[in-house]
């Protein structure tokens, strides 16, 4: 039912401003999340219009909200709102139901909006689970790699060269080119020297390991022959009684 207060409103905002009036090269859009098919017209006006319904979708599911004329001076419960079925058969019933004393127009737009609505939550869900059971694509970044393996490549060749380096170090140290005068890097030349004490210590236990096994088979050996020498004796003194006897 149009009343006289609805065409006031109506006519302010056609003729003078709206803030929710989106123009394009076509018509004029509205911008307004009520209104049901997104026209700035007379009919699909969510604010010069006190007989209206639409349906707003929220957390996946779809929601009536239907105007209530006896609560317009309180716009916090100015909407009535029922839960709509994702089923469209049922949710034209619901709509059928609930909005029954609104015109033929509006219950047309309401349908349409809620089967575009219900179709556009099951793809939404569809995407969702294919995007679940997808692999997931990585993106390469073919520039950051080629940077990062000429660093790579760099500080390798930096390492056989500060390798080289200490290797000529300890041959020099080894051979005596400098006598007692030295003038390498502090660092470079303590590493040399303890990597040099470390090989002398390795050489060393070694040496005394080897030391110790040639002793103890030296001992052993000593050892048998003694015991050897001990039963010649027993035996000789045996056969000397039996030759007196």
């Amino acid at each position: 039912m149009n009343t006289h207060s609805d065409e006031v409103i109506w006519h302010q905002l056609k003729h003078n401003f709206c803030s929710f009036s989106v123009k394009n090269r076509h018509q004029i859009m509205c911008s307004h999340k009520f209104n049901v098919n997104g026209v700035c017209d007379r009919k699909c006006c969510a604010l010069s219009n006190a007989e209206y319904a639409t349906i707003l979708e929220k957390d996946g599911k779809l929601i009536l909200h239907v105007k209530a004329v006896e609560r317009a001076y309180q716009p916090s419960t100015l909407w009535d709102k029922i839960d709509l079925p994702m089923n469209k058969e049922e949710a034209r019933t619901v709509i059928a139901k609930e909005c029954g004393h609104l015109d033929q127009f509006m219950l047309d737009k309401l349908a349409m909006r809620a089967d575009r609505l219900i179709e556009m939550l099951h793809r939404m869900r569809k995407l969702k689970s294919q995007q679940l059971t997808a692999p997931k694509m990585i993106a390469i970044k073919k520039k950051t790699e080629r940077r990062e393996a000429r660093r790579q490549t760099k500080a390798l060749s930096a390492a056989k060269v500060e390798t080289g380096l200490k290797k000529a170090l300890l041959e020099q140290l080894h051979k005596g080119v400098y006598n007692d005068i030295y003038n390498f890097h502090q660092e470079t030349f303590e590493e040399a020297i303890n990597e040099e004490q470390r090989e002398a210590e390795a050489t060393k236990g070694k040496k005394t390991k080897e030391a110790d096994f040639v002793g103890d088979d030296f001992l052993n050996e000593l050892d048998r022959k003694l015991g050897d020498m001990e039963d010649m004796e027993v035996e000789r003194e045996l056969e000397g009684r039996t030759t007196r006897g």
